[in-house]
């Protein structure tokens, strides 16, 4: 995503300058966990965000799969 961002060191403005929102599945919706600004979305990869959040990306994986019991091998019952 581009966005357009005021730095007040320098009191300079950018456009379209690129992000990456990293979100998390949170009881149904998304929660914003981390923005990475000046960053392309090839440039956040799987590795980097378990890396950053230890434990808790893989928690919410397997908290996830246990309320989607309904699921085997990505297919419904």
């Amino acid at each position: 995503m581009g966005e357009d961002n005021l730095y007040r060191e320098g009191n300079r403005m950018t456009q379209d300058e690129p992000a990456v929102y990293i979100l998390f599945k949170s009881r149904g919706g998304f929660l914003i966990a981390d923005k990475k600004t000046s960053a392309e979305l090839a440039e956040v990869t799987d590795e980097s965000v378990r890396g950053s959040y230890p434990g808790y990306v893989d928690v919410q994986v397997q908290a996830q799969a246990r309320r989607d019991s309904g699921l085997h091998d990505g297919h419904h019952r």
